[in-house]
């Protein structure tokens, strides 16, 4: 049986049983062949919570630090705070597990993702970082329909960059490769978490626009793929996912415009957490490939995310991100 351990208790790293399950705890009790032997966060109530929510046994370990983590954990997920990230990875290393699962972003800067990445790999252990959409089935499906690389994306979040946007940069990363340049618009110093908007050239040629809102009351987390005689949307938070072809137009003659949507898959909860232990069981028990962000796109994907602040820094100029990232998995 194969232990694993999550560190941080909130949303993410505990979150409510549902089917898809979208949290650390319950993807790992969902899996056959993983066990959850211990669970972490400073807060009573955390500890509490969790222990309620999912009926654990007595037998799980809830702990208030990461360093009484009992030793012989296979598989430590880490899901708290982004800020704390290098302290609690550092920690989690100390119990030398197989495989560290990390929340999106790998870190708050490229310097300490590239740290953590040396770390791990000085200690032998297999990093991936949660960007869930990646395993998610109804997310394969519309990749797999794209019947080639688009002419245009436009892309619309909210959220933050590091937050909702660290997912559609790292989306481009997994469908198309690297990141060449990167040009904001607007000039500033941005704090915190901004939603900036930004073009992102890609390798392949083609650029993706990023628009970042402000002041909303709901979500932005939605995507166009633009191709010469169809158009492909990701909407409602990627839960709908459809297709618009090319129809004569309806108003005027010898014109085209999009026609009526058709879906690519069902509407359903974007999931790929269980996708993601079930892939991580296989990796350790038999040596199966893991799938999902290693470590040289999520260093890459840091990388976008820090021209973008670079460039609305410098009025907007134009950022090269970097050479592309070995992608064989020289650093897992």
């Amino acid at each position: 049986m194969i232990r694993a351990a999550v560190i941080g208790l909130g949303r993410v790293g505990c979150g409510v049983p549902g089917d898809p399950p979208r949290s650390h705890v319950g993807a790992i009790l969902a899996v056959s062949g993983l066990t959850l032997a211990a669970a972490a966060d400073p807060s009573p109530q955390a500890r509490e919570s969790v222990r309620k929510t999912w009926n654990l046994p007595a037998s799980v370990s809830l702990v208030g630090d990461t360093a009484e983590v009992p030793e012989g954990i296979d598989v430590i997920a880490v899901a708290g705070p982004t800020a704390v990230r290098r302290q609690t990875v550092m920690a989690a290393l100390k119990k030398k597990p197989k495989a560290l699962i990390v929340e999106k972003p790998l870190a708050p800067t490229l310097a300490e993702g590239e740290e953590l990445v040396a770390q791990a790999r000085a200690q032998g252990a297999t990093l991936r970082v949660n960007f869930n959409r990646r395993f998610d089935p109804g997310h394969q499906a519309f990749r797999a329909a794209l019947a080639g690389d688009p002419l245009h994306v436009v892309i619309r979040y909210s959220k933050g960059l590091f937050n909702y946007g660290s997912h559609m940069v790292d989306l481009l990363i997994d469908w198309f490769g690297p990141v060449e340049s990167v040009a904001a618009f607007g000039a500033g110093d941005p704090a915190g978490d901004p939603n900036l908007t930004f073009r992102a050239r890609m390798a392949r040629g083609f650029d993706a626009l990023f628009v970042g809102m402000d002041g909303l009351g709901y979500d932005q987390f939605e995507a166009a793929f633009y191709l010469a005689d169809e158009m492909l949307e990701l909407a409602a938070g990627g839960v709908e996912k459809r297709r618009y072809r090319a129809v004569p137009d309806r108003y005027y003659k010898g014109y085209a415009q999009l026609g009526p949507g058709e879906d690519i898959a069902p509407p359903r909860a974007v999931g790929g957490f269980r996708e993601l232990y079930e892939s991580v069981r296989a990796h350790l028990e038999d040596g199966a490939p893991l799938g999902g962000c290693g470590p040289e796109d999520a260093l890459h994907g840091l990388a976008v995310l820090e021209a973008a602040l670079a460039s609305a820094r410098s009025e907007g100029r134009p950022v090269p991100v970097g050479a592309a990232p070995a992608r064989a998995g020289s650093l897992a």
